[in-house]
């Protein structure tokens, strides 16, 4: 819940410093959006296309420890770091993709027309990759564990 909170404080003072008036309903649907597909791609195996192109194809593998320093440096900026930005960046493509569909008025609100756009959807998104990745790395070992079927399974 803290993490919630924090990345909301974080996104409102963005939201102020910016000084751009945007559709709030906007900023949270990216970071949902990233949220949940963090969610899916560690409940389905339906996803695991991504994860296995930016890990596996151009990374070269996961990273093995007993390579030297650059080849380990390389696996992990290519596989995680692209990953991770791809990842992010995948609310901002669908609501492009969506602008181009809608009505003139809906493409205002959720268009992304300038850099200031951008840079607060972006944080939107990155807000809810943080908020889901802080709270899958803390249920995978003490409260729950993720289940292949759709669903949390607790553990008390």
């Amino acid at each position: 819940m803290l993490s919630v909170y924090l990345t909301l404080l974080s996104l409102y003072f963005v939201y102020r410093l910016v000084g751009k008036a945007k559709a709030w309903w906007v900023m949270l649907a990216c970071g949902v959006f990233t949220g949940y597909y963090l969610w899916v791609m560690q409940t389905s195996v339906a996803l695991n296309f991504v994860y296995n192109f930016f890990h596996h194809t151009l990374a070269g593998g996961e990273p093995d420890p007993s390579k030297g320093f650059l080849a380990l440096f390389y696996e992990h900026f290519t596989g995680t770091g692209f990953f991770e930005e791809f990842v992010k960046a995948l609310p901002l493509l669908v609501l492009l993709w969506v602008a181009t569909r809608v009505s003139p008025e809906m493409r205002t609100a959720i268009a992304i027309e300038e850099p200031l756009d951008r840079i607060l959807l972006g944080a939107a998104s990155g807000g809810g990759f943080a908020v889901m990745e802080t709270w899958a790395s803390m249920c995978r070992g003490r409260w729950c564990s993720f289940g292949r079927d759709w669903r949390w399974t607790w553990r008390t």
